[in-house]
């Protein structure tokens, strides 16, 4: 069984995959709640296209469930997706 976020009334869970990393930094830690993140250039091997994020933006992390797509960014535009880590 495969865990889903919670999702506002008439809304749909897609359990889509991306992956994004820290932006505009050169690490290797996990990032964190409130992190700037982007996606990876693999980001198409992780069913990533047509997600809130777009290659280039910037978006925040704003959280980690820990599951095999632990990351929820939000993008500039307010948009939300969950991502993996790339």
């Amino acid at each position: 069984a495969s865990l889903k976020p919670q999702v506002d009334e008439g809304s749909k869970w897609d359990a889509k995959r991306c992956a994004v990393k820290i932006g505009l930094e050169k690490s290797t830690r996990r990032p964190v709640q409130g992190d700037k993140v982007k996606l990876t250039k693999m980001y198409k091997f992780f069913d990533g296209e047509g997600l809130c994020l777009k290659p280039g933006q910037i978006g925040k992390l704003l959280e980690d469930d820990r599951t095999t797509v632990p990351f929820l960014v939000e993008s500039p535009d307010g948009g939300t997706d969950w991502y993996a880590d790339g």
